[in-house]
């Protein structure tokens, strides 16, 4: 005769010992996020036979094909999930493209309708190319060019053939999961595809020389990276690396800081070295008040004329704590030490 009971209790130690068995073992969920393609598979920049210039006839869009691939395994089900593409200059200054997550791809399940695995199917990015994708291809060519003037190459040698430089393309993304592993996701590694921009030669009828062109001070290209820092302690601030390109090496370039409330910040003055390329990095206090700070930043060239894109922020501070204050900011590149503080007057 049965005993309901102890039914119960060897049901009761049943699940136990399978709870122990599923956590010994390390259950984890596994998944993959990966780019497939991309099109087209390479970018042309146009050069003047002293410097890059510019895209030539640029697609309207940079087409990425991607998968997320997501298995809960023997328990669990999908939340939610999200995706969106990952830009990386492969040439010079490592950097991430901003703003990409404007062409986020998501979606989330009601109780009830959560599935265990993310189906094999095409994930589809159409990023533009105007804006960094075009200013960043012209910079890493520009750096190219830089890098074999330090060579001793001339701009003869420099821009009588193509050269190549390229960027990461992949893709950044997260999923929600319930059960035993979703606290051990186990991820597999996919290396970025490559999109290729050939830095092109001059076709003109000859390469420039210092000769033949009137040798006035400009700057080719100027273009500012930002990044938002606010810390617990109160800390608001955004950090600004910019690197002006000139057709000149040892050229002194003044310039100044504009925001989106028409603030102007006094003078610097920067000079290239002898790949005609001038870092500068500048960090800025942000008034820490309630809700979103959020506005726009940019260099405006005083001599010679020039300016960067706006670089847009938004950020949530911490409040500061109570009886602290923050430390004034000191101006970081090295031609102009001893700058106070970068709060715009």
């Amino acid at each position: 005769m049965k005993n309901p009971k102890i039914d119960r209790l060897v049901m009761q130690l049943a699940g136990l010992l399978l709870l122990g068995l599923v956590t010994h073992l390390g259950f984890a969920d596994t998944g993959d996020g990966y780019v497939n393609s991309v099109n087209p598979n390479a970018l042309t920049v146009a050069s003047n036979g002293t410097a890059y210039t510019q895209l030539t006839n640029p697609p309207l869009s940079i087409n990425i094909q991607a998968y997320l691939l997501y298995d809960t395994g023997i328990a669990g089900r999908i939340k939610s999930w999200w995706i969106q593409p990952k830009i990386s200059n492969g040439y010079g200054i490592a950097y991430d493209l901003p703003g990409l997550e404007i062409y986020r791809e998501s979606k989330s399940y009601p109780i009830g309708g959560r599935p265990k695995t993310l189906p094999y199917r095409p994930i589809y990015f159409n990023v533009s190319t105007a804006g960094q994708i075009q200013t960043q291809a012209v910079l890493m060519c520009n750096m190219l060019a830089g890098h074999l003037r330090d060579q001793g190459k001339t701009n003869a040698q420099i821009f009588s053939e193509d050269r190549w430089v390229q960027f990461k393309i992949n893709v950044e993304y997260e999923v929600d999961a319930n059960g035993p592993g979703s606290k051990k996701q186990i991820w597999e590694y996919s290396p970025p595809k490559m999109l290729k921009v050939r830095c092109s030669r001059f076709k003109g009828s000859s390469i420039p020389t210092p000769g033949k062109l009137q040798d006035v001070l400009r700057v080719v290209k100027a273009t500012m990276q930002l990044k938002e820092v606010a810390l617990p302690n109160g800390v608001c601030r955004i950090d600004t690396t910019t690197a002006i390109v000139a057709n000149r090496a040892n050229a002194v370039v003044r310039y100044r800081f504009v925001d989106d409330k028409g603030n102007k910040s006094k003078v610097f003055t920067t000079k290239t070295k002898n790949n005609r390329i001038a870092v500068v990095k500048h960090a800025w206090d942000i008034p820490n008040g309630p809700g979103t700070e959020q506005g726009w930043i940019r260099i405006v060239g005083v001599a010679p004329v020039f300016k960067t894109d706006d670089m847009p922020y938004s950020m949530q501070c911490h409040p500061k704590p109570s009886g602290s204050k923050l430390k004034k900011l000191g101006k970081t590149d090295s031609p102009s030490p001893g700058v106070k503080g970068l709060r715009m007057k």
